[in-house]
């Protein structure tokens, strides 16, 4: 997960960026490893939230498809 960090921290550069990531351990245990940048704020989806977006972007997906 820091090796994914690292590169999507170089991915988004200096652009203003708010990451959502679900509370799993090893994503904290990674962010403690690879601190963010100022210009990326990391914000945690609540633990009964996650399969709901999990389901969005997998909708997303089907629909973009399709179009």
């Amino acid at each position: 997960m820091a090796r994914w960090l690292r590169a999507f921290y170089k991915y988004v550069g200096n652009l203003e960026v708010i990451l959502l990531m679900d509370n799993f351990e090893a994503y904290l245990s990674a962010i403690e490893l690879v601190p963010p940048p100022t210009d990326i704020r990391i914000a945690f989806l609540s633990k009964n939230l996650s399969g709901c977006v999990f389901v969005l972007a997998n909708v997303s997906r089907i629909v973009d498809e399709e179009a």
